[in-house]
């Protein structure tokens, strides 16, 4: 199997089938959600400290070195948009977003919406995100330039 996977069935034979919880997104997440810890001051939300993040298991050390990989680089005072949420993906609004399966996150989403011009997130952040696995999103068909995921083609 790749890793990360490619195209949706890959996703899902990876992460499992975030579609089977639909109606019961609590054992979703209690089944493959773990926590992982951020460095005092390196993300925030709304202006406020971001002490842990919620992802996949099978990603705790992915987002783990990353994370730590950005503080040593002295990137801080990131603004983190999210990484867990379950949700239909906002640019194919049948599809469930990558964040449904934790396998995704968020940066400067202020700063680098979806749709705006990729040079405007921090070049430094996506070499990081890429150098771990990550597919940006900065060049997808509709450039979502705070978006980060460890799959492709989906």
């Amino acid at each position: 199997m790749r890793f990360p996977p490619v195209g949706y069935d890959e996703v899902v034979q990876t992460y499992g089938d975030a579609h089977a919880y639909l109606n019961n997104q609590m054992v979703w997440e209690e089944m493959v959600l773990r926590y992982v810890a951020v460095p005092e001051g390196l993300f925030l939300f709304a202006g406020k400290p971001v002490h842990t993040l919620r992802c996949h298991h099978l990603l705790t050390t992915a987002f783990g070195q990353v994370i730590n990989r950005l503080a040593m680089g002295g990137l801080w005072e990131i603004e983190y948009g999210g990484t867990y949420a379950y949700r239909l993906n906002r640019n194919q609004s049948r599809n469930l977003s990558t964040h449904s399966w934790g396998i995704a996150i968020d940066i400067n989403p202020s700063q680098c919406p979806n749709g705006s011009n990729p040079e405007l997130q921090d070049q430094r952040i996506v070499a990081t995100f890429r150098e771990a696995g990550f597919t940006w999103g900065g060049t997808f068909k509709k450039p979502d330039p705070m978006h980060f995921q460890m799959c492709s083609g989906y």
